[in-house]
Protein backbone atom coordinates (compact mmCIF):
# COMPACT_ATOMS: atom_id res chain seq x y z
CA UNK A 1 0.00 0.00 0.00
CA UNK A 2 2.97 1.94 1.14
CA UNK A 3 4.68 1.46 -1.96
CA UNK A 4 0.96 2.48 -4.49
CA UNK A 5 0.68 5.65 -2.10
CA UNK A 6 4.66 7.02 -3.57
CA UNK A 7 3.86 6.19 -6.87
CA UNK A 8 0.45 8.22 -6.87
CA UNK A 9 2.51 10.63 -5.20
CA UNK A 10 5.46 10.37 -7.75
CA UNK A 11 3.07 10.42 -10.77
CA UNK A 12 1.36 14.07 -9.37
CA UNK A 13 4.46 15.62 -8.64
CA UNK A 14 5.39 14.58 -12.47
CA UNK A 15 2.06 16.19 -14.11
CA UNK A 16 2.10 19.36 -11.57
CA UNK A 17 5.82 19.79 -12.92
CA UNK A 18 4.51 19.86 -16.73
CA UNK A 19 3.68 23.45 -17.92
CA UNK A 20 0.22 24.21 -18.72
CA UNK A 21 0.66 25.36 -22.50
CA UNK A 22 1.82 21.36 -22.82
CA UNK A 23 -1.30 19.93 -21.21
CA UNK A 24 -3.18 22.28 -23.77
CA UNK A 25 -4.79 21.12 -27.03
CA UNK A 26 -2.03 21.44 -29.88
CA UNK A 27 -3.88 23.63 -32.51
CA UNK A 28 -1.20 23.01 -35.56
CA UNK A 29 -2.57 19.16 -37.16
CA UNK A 30 0.46 16.35 -36.65
CA UNK A 31 -1.47 14.44 -39.49
CA UNK A 32 -2.66 17.10 -42.35
CA UNK A 33 -5.08 16.89 -44.82
CA UNK A 34 -5.60 18.78 -48.41
CA UNK A 35 -8.07 20.89 -46.68
CA UNK A 36 -4.86 22.00 -44.01
CA UNK A 37 -2.59 22.74 -47.39
CA UNK A 38 -4.59 24.31 -49.54
CA UNK A 39 -5.48 27.01 -46.53
CA UNK A 40 -1.65 27.75 -46.61
CA UNK A 41 -1.51 27.79 -50.30
CA UNK A 42 -3.78 30.46 -50.33
CA UNK A 43 -1.98 32.16 -47.60
CA UNK A 44 1.03 31.79 -48.91
CA UNK A 45 -0.18 33.45 -52.39
CA UNK A 46 -1.20 36.56 -50.17
CA UNK A 47 2.57 36.38 -49.13
CA UNK A 48 3.96 36.08 -52.29
CA UNK A 49 1.59 39.20 -53.46
CA UNK A 50 3.17 41.84 -50.40
CA UNK A 51 6.99 40.23 -50.71
CA UNK A 52 8.48 42.38 -53.47
CA UNK A 53 6.52 45.33 -51.59
CA UNK A 54 8.75 44.15 -48.48
CA UNK A 55 11.56 44.07 -50.07
CA UNK A 56 11.07 47.76 -51.46
CA UNK A 57 10.43 48.61 -48.67
CA UNK A 58 13.79 47.51 -47.28
CA UNK A 59 15.37 48.63 -49.69
CA UNK A 60 14.49 52.27 -49.37
CA UNK A 61 14.97 52.32 -45.54
CA UNK A 62 18.81 51.47 -46.04
CA UNK A 63 19.43 53.47 -48.79
CA UNK A 64 17.46 56.37 -46.80
CA UNK A 65 20.20 55.36 -44.08
CA UNK A 66 22.96 55.58 -46.65
CA UNK A 67 22.10 59.09 -47.25
CA UNK A 68 21.74 60.11 -43.45
CA UNK A 69 25.34 58.52 -43.14
CA UNK A 70 26.72 60.46 -46.17
CA UNK A 71 25.37 63.51 -44.94
CA UNK A 72 27.19 64.03 -41.82
CA UNK A 73 31.05 64.92 -41.28
CA UNK A 74 31.81 61.81 -39.06
CA UNK A 75 29.76 58.48 -38.94
CA UNK A 76 28.95 57.35 -34.94
CA UNK A 77 29.41 53.74 -34.27
CA UNK A 78 25.25 53.68 -33.87
CA UNK A 79 25.40 54.42 -37.49
CA UNK A 80 26.84 51.64 -38.19
CA UNK A 81 25.06 49.23 -36.26
CA UNK A 82 22.04 50.58 -37.89
CA UNK A 83 22.77 49.54 -41.31
CA UNK A 84 23.88 46.18 -40.08
CA UNK A 85 20.46 45.40 -38.57
CA UNK A 86 18.72 46.97 -41.83
CA UNK A 87 21.20 44.74 -44.14
CA UNK A 88 21.04 42.14 -42.30
CA UNK A 89 18.52 39.80 -44.06
CA UNK A 90 18.47 42.00 -47.48
CA UNK A 91 22.53 42.79 -47.81
CA UNK A 92 24.29 40.06 -45.72
CA UNK A 93 27.65 41.30 -47.15
CA UNK A 94 26.96 44.90 -46.51
CA UNK A 95 26.04 43.52 -43.08
CA UNK A 96 29.21 41.95 -42.48
CA UNK A 97 30.93 45.32 -43.45
CA UNK A 98 29.05 47.61 -41.43
CA UNK A 99 29.39 45.29 -38.63
CA UNK A 100 33.16 45.11 -38.44
CA UNK A 101 33.18 48.89 -38.43
CA UNK A 102 31.10 48.92 -35.70
CA UNK A 103 32.79 46.31 -33.71
CA UNK A 104 36.25 48.06 -34.93
CA UNK A 105 39.27 46.22 -34.11
CA UNK A 106 38.53 44.64 -30.75
CA UNK A 107 35.82 44.32 -28.43
CA UNK A 108 34.79 44.44 -24.95
CA UNK A 109 33.95 40.97 -23.00
CA UNK A 110 31.97 42.61 -20.32
CA UNK A 111 29.63 44.75 -22.50
CA UNK A 112 26.65 42.96 -23.05
CA UNK A 113 25.80 45.09 -26.06
CA UNK A 114 28.92 44.53 -27.75
CA UNK A 115 28.66 40.92 -27.03
CA UNK A 116 25.13 40.85 -28.45
CA UNK A 117 26.32 42.51 -32.25
CA UNK A 118 29.71 40.13 -32.16
CA UNK A 119 27.27 37.43 -31.86
CA UNK A 120 24.84 38.82 -34.48
CA UNK A 121 28.21 38.88 -36.41
CA UNK A 122 29.76 35.62 -36.30
CA UNK A 123 26.35 34.14 -37.18
CA UNK A 124 26.40 35.58 -40.44
CA UNK A 125 29.84 34.73 -41.09
CA UNK A 126 29.44 30.85 -42.50
CA UNK A 127 26.61 31.72 -44.59
CA UNK A 128 28.85 33.95 -46.78
CA UNK A 129 32.19 31.38 -46.51
CA UNK A 130 33.87 32.80 -43.50
CA UNK A 131 33.86 29.63 -41.76
CA UNK A 132 37.45 29.71 -40.47
CA UNK A 133 36.81 33.31 -38.74
CA UNK A 134 33.89 32.45 -37.22
CA UNK A 135 35.39 29.64 -36.22
CA UNK A 136 38.15 30.98 -34.51
CA UNK A 137 36.40 33.85 -33.35
CA UNK A 138 34.17 31.08 -30.88
CA UNK A 139 37.53 29.65 -30.01
CA UNK A 140 38.72 33.25 -28.92
CA UNK A 141 35.91 34.29 -27.08
CA UNK A 142 35.27 31.53 -24.93
CA UNK A 143 32.47 30.66 -22.86
CA UNK A 144 34.06 31.81 -19.50
CA UNK A 145 34.75 34.95 -21.18
CA UNK A 146 31.34 35.83 -21.14
CA UNK A 147 29.59 37.71 -18.92
CA UNK A 148 26.98 35.23 -17.27
CA UNK A 149 24.05 37.13 -18.54
CA UNK A 150 25.33 36.50 -22.12
CA UNK A 151 26.84 33.19 -22.00
CA UNK A 152 22.60 31.71 -23.19
CA UNK A 153 23.38 33.79 -26.23
CA UNK A 154 26.98 32.75 -26.64
CA UNK A 155 25.92 28.99 -26.92
CA UNK A 156 22.85 29.85 -29.05
CA UNK A 157 24.89 31.30 -31.90
CA UNK A 158 27.43 28.87 -31.35
CA UNK A 159 24.84 26.37 -31.96
CA UNK A 160 23.54 28.25 -35.01
CA UNK A 161 27.07 28.93 -36.56
CA UNK A 162 28.10 24.90 -35.90
CA UNK A 163 24.85 24.15 -37.52
CA UNK A 164 25.52 26.51 -40.98
CA UNK A 165 28.63 24.93 -41.42
CA UNK A 166 27.14 21.06 -41.13
CA UNK A 167 24.71 22.51 -43.73
CA UNK A 168 27.48 23.66 -45.53
CA UNK A 169 29.32 20.65 -46.33
CA UNK A 170 26.23 18.16 -45.95
CA UNK A 171 28.21 16.40 -49.11
CA UNK A 172 31.35 15.69 -47.15
CA UNK A 173 30.24 13.36 -44.23
CA UNK A 174 33.20 13.71 -41.84
CA UNK A 175 32.71 17.28 -41.84
CA UNK A 176 28.82 17.92 -41.97
CA UNK A 177 29.28 15.18 -39.42
CA UNK A 178 32.02 16.81 -36.88
CA UNK A 179 30.13 20.19 -36.60
CA UNK A 180 26.64 18.54 -36.06
CA UNK A 181 28.22 17.10 -33.14
CA UNK A 182 28.97 20.36 -32.34
CA UNK A 183 25.87 21.60 -32.84
CA UNK A 184 24.22 19.17 -30.33
CA UNK A 185 26.06 19.51 -27.63
CA UNK A 186 26.34 23.79 -28.29
CA UNK A 187 22.47 23.47 -27.72
CA UNK A 188 22.54 20.79 -25.15
CA UNK A 189 24.56 23.44 -23.27
CA UNK A 190 22.10 26.55 -24.26
CA UNK A 191 18.95 24.38 -22.70
CA UNK A 192 20.59 24.37 -18.99
CA UNK A 193 19.57 27.62 -19.01
CA UNK A 194 16.28 27.48 -19.50
CA UNK A 195 13.58 24.97 -17.89
CA UNK A 196 11.68 22.15 -19.59
CA UNK A 197 8.89 23.70 -21.05
CA UNK A 198 10.35 27.10 -21.86
CA UNK A 199 9.87 27.91 -25.86
CA UNK A 200 14.03 28.13 -26.25
CA UNK A 201 14.19 24.90 -24.36
CA UNK A 202 11.68 22.91 -26.25
CA UNK A 203 12.60 24.60 -29.95
CA UNK A 204 16.27 23.36 -28.55
CA UNK A 205 15.13 19.99 -28.15
CA UNK A 206 13.31 19.48 -31.16
CA UNK A 207 16.72 20.44 -33.11
CA UNK A 208 18.50 18.23 -30.91
CA UNK A 209 15.89 15.38 -31.65
CA UNK A 210 16.27 15.62 -35.38
CA UNK A 211 20.37 16.06 -35.41
CA UNK A 212 20.27 12.65 -33.41
CA UNK A 213 17.94 11.06 -35.75
CA UNK A 214 15.17 10.95 -33.55
CA UNK A 215 12.66 11.84 -36.34
CA UNK A 216 9.28 11.03 -34.85
CA UNK A 217 9.97 13.22 -30.99
CA UNK A 218 11.38 15.93 -33.32
CA UNK A 219 8.07 16.62 -35.31
CA UNK A 220 6.26 16.15 -32.45
CA UNK A 221 7.92 18.65 -30.03
CA UNK A 222 8.43 20.90 -32.71
CA UNK A 223 5.13 21.10 -33.51
CA UNK A 224 3.76 21.35 -30.06
CA UNK A 225 6.22 24.63 -29.37
CA UNK A 226 5.64 25.99 -32.97
CA UNK A 227 1.74 26.91 -31.87
CA UNK A 228 3.62 29.26 -28.88
CA UNK A 229 6.17 31.42 -31.69
CA UNK A 230 5.05 34.29 -34.01
CA UNK A 231 5.13 33.59 -37.81
CA UNK A 232 7.32 36.76 -37.70
CA UNK A 233 9.72 35.27 -35.67
CA UNK A 234 13.12 33.48 -37.64
CA UNK A 235 12.89 31.17 -35.44
CA UNK A 236 9.67 29.75 -36.62
CA UNK A 237 10.85 29.14 -40.01
CA UNK A 238 13.70 27.49 -38.94
CA UNK A 239 11.92 25.18 -36.65
CA UNK A 240 9.60 24.35 -39.11
CA UNK A 241 11.81 23.16 -41.96
CA UNK A 242 13.75 21.00 -39.00
CA UNK A 243 9.66 19.97 -38.32
CA UNK A 244 9.33 19.22 -42.75
CA UNK A 245 12.33 17.89 -42.91
CA UNK A 246 11.82 15.46 -39.78
CA UNK A 247 8.37 14.58 -41.19
CA UNK A 248 10.11 13.82 -44.95
CA UNK A 249 12.61 11.61 -43.32
CA UNK A 250 9.51 9.07 -42.57
CA UNK A 251 7.50 9.66 -46.00
CA UNK A 252 5.17 11.62 -44.31
CA UNK A 253 5.25 13.66 -47.48
CA UNK A 254 2.14 15.91 -46.77
CA UNK A 255 3.04 17.04 -43.48
CA UNK A 256 6.33 17.56 -44.92
CA UNK A 257 4.66 20.34 -47.70
CA UNK A 258 2.84 21.72 -45.23
CA UNK A 259 5.38 22.50 -42.90
CA UNK A 260 7.16 24.08 -46.03
CA UNK A 261 4.60 25.75 -46.75
CA UNK A 262 4.66 27.65 -43.19
CA UNK A 263 8.40 28.14 -43.37
CA UNK A 264 7.47 29.77 -46.39
CA UNK A 265 5.17 32.08 -45.08
CA UNK A 266 7.31 33.39 -42.01
CA UNK A 267 10.31 33.79 -44.10
CA UNK A 268 8.11 35.98 -46.43
CA UNK A 269 6.96 38.09 -43.22
CA UNK A 270 10.32 38.57 -42.07
CA UNK A 271 11.38 39.46 -45.46
CA UNK A 272 14.37 36.88 -45.80
CA UNK A 273 14.96 36.95 -49.72
CA UNK A 274 17.74 34.28 -49.38
CA UNK A 275 15.29 31.47 -47.33
CA UNK A 276 15.12 28.05 -49.49
CA UNK A 277 11.79 27.33 -48.28
CA UNK A 278 9.69 29.14 -50.99
CA UNK A 279 11.80 27.42 -53.32
CA UNK A 280 11.32 24.06 -51.60
CA UNK A 281 7.61 24.34 -51.58
CA UNK A 282 7.60 24.67 -55.53
CA UNK A 283 9.62 21.96 -55.85
CA UNK A 284 7.20 19.21 -53.79
CA UNK A 285 4.20 21.11 -55.86
CA UNK A 286 6.19 20.48 -59.13
CA UNK A 287 6.51 16.69 -58.24
CA UNK A 288 3.17 16.20 -56.98
CA UNK A 289 2.02 17.66 -60.99
CA UNK A 290 0.82 21.47 -59.85
CA UNK A 291 3.03 22.61 -62.41
CA UNK A 292 1.74 26.43 -63.11
CA UNK A 293 2.02 27.17 -59.31
CA UNK A 294 5.62 25.68 -58.65
CA UNK A 295 6.32 27.77 -61.43
CA UNK A 296 5.02 31.05 -60.03
CA UNK A 297 6.76 30.21 -56.45
CA UNK A 298 10.07 29.49 -58.07
CA UNK A 299 10.09 32.63 -60.01
CA UNK A 300 8.78 34.52 -57.15
CA UNK A 301 11.90 32.88 -55.30
CA UNK A 302 14.61 33.70 -57.49
CA UNK A 303 13.65 37.13 -58.29
CA UNK A 304 15.33 38.22 -55.03
CA UNK A 305 17.33 35.53 -54.06
CA UNK A 306 20.09 37.19 -55.57
CA UNK A 307 20.28 39.54 -52.43
CA UNK A 308 21.28 37.22 -49.62
CA UNK A 309 22.55 34.11 -51.95
CA UNK A 310 24.38 31.38 -50.16
CA UNK A 311 26.92 28.96 -50.96
CA UNK A 312 24.77 26.55 -48.99
CA UNK A 313 21.97 27.22 -50.63
CA UNK A 314 22.86 26.89 -54.33
CA UNK A 315 22.11 23.12 -54.99
CA UNK A 316 18.53 24.64 -54.11
CA UNK A 317 18.88 27.39 -56.26
CA UNK A 318 20.02 25.10 -59.25
CA UNK A 319 17.57 22.26 -58.62
CA UNK A 320 14.94 25.64 -59.09
CA UNK A 321 16.48 26.57 -62.33
CA UNK A 322 16.31 23.12 -63.23
CA UNK A 323 12.30 22.30 -62.37
CA UNK A 324 11.57 26.04 -64.41
CA UNK A 325 13.72 24.87 -67.73
CA UNK A 326 11.53 21.34 -67.31
CA UNK A 327 8.18 23.21 -66.59
CA UNK A 328 8.72 25.64 -69.44
CA UNK A 329 9.43 22.64 -71.97
CA UNK A 330 6.76 20.94 -70.73
CA UNK A 331 3.94 23.93 -70.98
CA UNK A 332 5.73 24.50 -74.35
CA UNK A 333 4.70 20.94 -75.57
CA UNK A 334 1.69 21.59 -73.95
CA UNK A 335 0.58 24.28 -76.21
CA UNK A 336 1.73 23.13 -79.23
CA UNK A 337 -0.98 20.23 -78.50
CA UNK A 338 -3.10 22.83 -77.41
CA UNK A 339 -2.29 24.93 -80.74
CA UNK A 340 -3.30 22.05 -83.16
CA UNK A 341 -6.56 21.37 -81.18
CA UNK A 342 -7.31 24.52 -81.60
CA UNK A 343 -6.92 24.70 -85.08
CA UNK A 344 -8.83 21.90 -85.87
CA UNK A 345 -11.81 23.14 -84.13
CA UNK A 346 -11.17 26.51 -85.98
CA UNK A 347 -11.42 24.89 -89.47
CA UNK A 348 -14.09 23.08 -88.15
CA UNK A 349 -16.05 26.22 -87.07
CA UNK A 350 -15.42 27.70 -90.42
CA UNK A 351 -17.02 24.90 -92.15
CA UNK A 352 -20.03 25.87 -90.32
CA UNK A 353 -19.91 29.27 -90.46
CA UNK A 354 -19.69 28.94 -94.11
CA UNK A 355 -22.99 26.95 -94.21
CA UNK A 356 -24.79 29.55 -91.80
CA UNK A 357 -23.40 32.27 -94.15
CA UNK A 358 -24.90 30.37 -97.53
CA UNK A 359 -28.34 29.75 -95.45
CA UNK A 360 -28.67 33.07 -94.03
CA UNK A 361 -27.53 34.92 -97.20
CA UNK A 362 -31.00 35.10 -98.47
CA UNK A 363 -32.64 36.28 -95.39
CA UNK A 364 -30.27 38.91 -94.86
CA UNK A 365 -30.79 40.13 -98.44
CA UNK A 366 -34.42 40.68 -97.29
CA UNK A 367 -33.47 42.16 -94.23
CA UNK A 368 -31.69 44.50 -95.78
CA UNK A 369 -34.56 45.51 -98.39
CA UNK A 370 -36.76 46.11 -95.54
CA UNK A 371 -34.26 48.23 -93.81
CA UNK A 372 -34.08 50.25 -97.39
CA UNK A 373 -37.59 50.76 -97.33
CA UNK A 374 -37.79 51.28 -93.62
CA UNK A 375 -35.19 54.33 -93.90
CA UNK A 376 -36.69 55.39 -97.01
CA UNK A 377 -40.35 55.66 -94.94
CA UNK A 378 -37.99 58.16 -92.21
CA UNK A 379 -36.98 59.67 -94.40
CA UNK A 380 -40.08 60.86 -96.32
CA UNK A 381 -41.54 61.54 -92.87
CA UNK A 382 -39.48 63.84 -91.86
CA UNK A 383 -39.73 65.72 -95.04
CA UNK A 384 -43.13 65.90 -94.23
CA UNK A 385 -43.12 67.48 -91.41
CA UNK A 386 -40.42 69.88 -92.36
CA UNK A 387 -42.90 71.45 -95.15
CA UNK A 388 -45.00 71.51 -92.60
CA UNK A 389 -43.05 73.69 -90.85
CA UNK A 390 -42.15 75.65 -93.69
CA UNK A 391 -45.58 76.39 -94.13
CA UNK A 392 -46.27 77.46 -90.97
CA UNK A 393 -43.60 79.53 -90.16
CA UNK A 394 -44.63 81.32 -93.86
CA UNK A 395 -48.38 81.79 -92.45
CA UNK A 396 -46.95 83.31 -89.57
CA UNK A 397 -44.56 86.00 -91.36
CA UNK A 398 -47.51 86.43 -93.91
CA UNK A 399 -49.75 87.31 -90.72
CA UNK A 400 -47.28 89.50 -88.73
CA UNK A 401 -46.91 91.49 -92.11
CA UNK A 402 -50.38 92.06 -92.03
CA UNK A 403 -49.65 92.98 -88.47
CA UNK A 404 -47.81 95.21 -89.23
CA UNK A 405 -49.19 97.08 -92.23
CA UNK A 406 -52.23 97.35 -90.29
CA UNK A 407 -50.92 99.10 -87.88
CA UNK A 408 -49.19 101.63 -90.01
CA UNK A 409 -52.81 102.38 -91.58
CA UNK A 410 -54.34 103.10 -87.77
CA UNK A 411 -50.56 105.04 -86.86
CA UNK A 412 -51.99 107.49 -89.80
CA UNK A 413 -55.09 108.16 -88.44
CA UNK A 414 -57.15 105.70 -90.55
CA UNK A 415 -59.87 103.26 -88.80
CA UNK A 416 -59.06 104.02 -85.05
CA UNK A 417 -61.16 100.91 -84.40
CA UNK A 418 -59.03 98.46 -86.72
CA UNK A 419 -56.29 100.08 -85.10
CA UNK A 420 -56.70 99.32 -81.69
CA UNK A 421 -57.96 95.90 -82.14
CA UNK A 422 -54.64 94.92 -84.76
CA UNK A 423 -52.41 96.86 -82.05
CA UNK A 424 -53.68 94.02 -79.20
CA UNK A 425 -51.86 91.26 -81.38
CA UNK A 426 -54.98 88.70 -80.95
CA UNK A 427 -54.80 87.80 -85.00
CA UNK A 428 -51.74 86.52 -84.72
CA UNK A 429 -51.73 85.16 -81.22
CA UNK A 430 -54.63 82.78 -82.35
CA UNK A 431 -52.84 82.27 -85.42
CA UNK A 432 -49.89 80.97 -83.57
CA UNK A 433 -51.79 79.09 -80.92
CA UNK A 434 -53.75 76.71 -83.48
CA UNK A 435 -49.89 76.23 -85.35
CA UNK A 436 -48.58 75.42 -82.23
CA UNK A 437 -51.24 73.00 -81.43
CA UNK A 438 -51.02 71.62 -84.43
CA UNK A 439 -46.78 70.94 -84.48
CA UNK A 440 -47.39 69.34 -80.87
CA UNK A 441 -50.02 67.00 -81.86
CA UNK A 442 -48.20 65.93 -84.79
CA UNK A 443 -45.01 65.49 -83.64
CA UNK A 444 -46.13 63.48 -80.58
CA UNK A 445 -47.55 61.44 -82.78
CA UNK A 446 -44.46 61.55 -84.69
CA UNK A 447 -42.41 60.68 -81.94
CA UNK A 448 -44.65 59.29 -78.67
CA UNK A 449 -41.32 58.42 -76.57
CA UNK A 450 -39.51 62.40 -76.85
CA UNK A 451 -40.19 63.14 -73.50
CA UNK A 452 -39.56 60.03 -71.78
CA UNK A 453 -35.79 59.63 -73.75
CA UNK A 454 -35.48 63.48 -71.98
CA UNK A 455 -36.58 63.28 -68.91
CA UNK A 456 -33.78 59.80 -68.77
CA UNK A 457 -30.93 62.82 -68.58
CA UNK A 458 -32.73 65.31 -66.07
CA UNK A 459 -32.32 65.24 -62.50
CA UNK A 460 -35.84 62.84 -61.17
CA UNK A 461 -36.65 65.76 -58.90
CA UNK A 462 -36.99 68.05 -62.68
CA UNK A 463 -38.24 65.98 -65.05
CA UNK A 464 -41.67 66.64 -67.40
CA UNK A 465 -44.61 65.04 -66.59
CA UNK A 466 -46.09 63.66 -69.56
CA UNK A 467 -48.88 65.76 -71.18
CA UNK A 468 -52.34 64.79 -70.95
CA UNK A 469 -53.18 67.64 -74.05
CA UNK A 470 -50.80 67.19 -76.16
CA UNK A 471 -49.64 70.32 -75.17
CA UNK A 472 -45.58 70.83 -75.22
CA UNK A 473 -44.16 73.16 -72.84
CA UNK A 474 -42.23 76.30 -74.68
CA UNK A 475 -38.51 74.46 -73.61
CA UNK A 476 -39.32 71.02 -75.20
CA UNK A 477 -41.16 72.58 -78.21
CA UNK A 478 -37.42 74.23 -78.74
CA UNK A 479 -35.93 70.74 -78.38
CA UNK A 480 -38.79 69.27 -80.37
CA UNK A 481 -37.07 71.42 -83.68
CA UNK A 482 -33.38 70.06 -82.36
CA UNK A 483 -34.88 66.30 -82.57
CA UNK A 484 -36.37 67.33 -86.07
CA UNK A 485 -32.67 68.41 -87.34
CA UNK A 486 -33.26 72.09 -87.32
CA UNK A 487 -30.83 73.64 -84.85
CA UNK A 488 -30.96 77.06 -86.35
CA UNK A 489 -32.18 79.34 -83.63
CA UNK A 490 -32.90 82.46 -85.56
CA UNK A 491 -35.29 80.15 -87.58
CA UNK A 492 -37.25 78.79 -84.36
CA UNK A 493 -37.15 82.11 -82.55
CA UNK A 494 -39.26 83.13 -86.23
CA UNK A 495 -41.92 80.49 -85.87
CA UNK A 496 -42.50 80.54 -81.89
CA UNK A 497 -42.32 84.84 -82.12
CA UNK A 498 -39.67 84.70 -79.84
CA UNK A 499 -36.21 86.83 -79.52
CA UNK A 500 -33.44 84.82 -79.99
CA UNK A 501 -32.18 85.69 -76.46
CA UNK A 502 -35.58 83.86 -75.20
CA UNK A 503 -34.59 80.70 -77.11
CA UNK A 504 -30.93 80.49 -75.23
CA UNK A 505 -32.61 80.72 -72.09
CA UNK A 506 -35.17 78.26 -72.55
CA UNK A 507 -32.40 75.86 -73.40
CA UNK A 508 -30.36 77.08 -70.67
CA UNK A 509 -33.67 76.71 -68.74
CA UNK A 510 -32.99 72.49 -69.84
CA UNK A 511 -29.47 72.38 -69.13
CA UNK A 512 -29.66 73.28 -65.93
CA UNK A 513 -31.79 70.40 -65.30
CA UNK A 514 -29.50 67.64 -66.36
CA UNK A 515 -28.06 65.34 -64.56
CA UNK A 516 -24.87 66.28 -66.61
CA UNK A 517 -24.74 69.95 -67.77
CA UNK A 518 -21.47 69.47 -69.80
CA UNK A 519 -22.62 66.53 -71.50
CA UNK A 520 -26.23 67.18 -71.77
CA UNK A 521 -25.87 68.23 -75.59
CA UNK A 522 -24.13 65.05 -76.76
CA UNK A 523 -26.19 62.97 -74.43
CA UNK A 524 -29.43 64.40 -76.28
CA UNK A 525 -27.87 63.71 -79.84
CA UNK A 526 -27.02 59.67 -78.34
CA UNK A 527 -30.49 59.42 -76.39
CA UNK A 528 -32.87 61.50 -78.13
CA UNK A 529 -32.04 62.06 -81.52
CA UNK A 530 -29.61 58.62 -82.44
Amino acid sequence: MNVLLKIGICLWCILAAVPETRASAVKLPLVVDDSHIDEQLMRLDAEVLNFARSCRAGISRVDSMRHVMASRDSVMRRDYVEMSRLCRYLYPDSAIIYTRKAIGKSIEPDDTAECRLLFGFLTLLPSRGFIKEAVDALAYYNIDAIPEAMRSEYLKASQNIYAQIARRYFEVPEISDRYKTLAVDARRKYMLYFNAGDCEYEVAEAMNYFDLGNYVAAYTAGVEVLERIEEKDPDFASLSIVIAEAYGRKGRNREQLYYLVRAAISQLKCVMPQGTALQRVGHSLYESGDIDRAHGYMSAALENATLGATHADAHVMLKSMSLMDRSYNEKMRHNERLVWIIAGISLALMAVICVELLRYRYGLRRLKAERHKAEGADRARLAYVKNFLELCVSTSRRLNSLRRLVGRKISANQVEQLYDYTRSGRIIEEQRREVLSIFDKAFLGLYPDFIERLNSLLREEERYPEPTDCKLPTELRIYAFFRLGIDDCNYIADFLCYSINTIYAYKAKVRAKAISKDMFDKDFMDTVVC
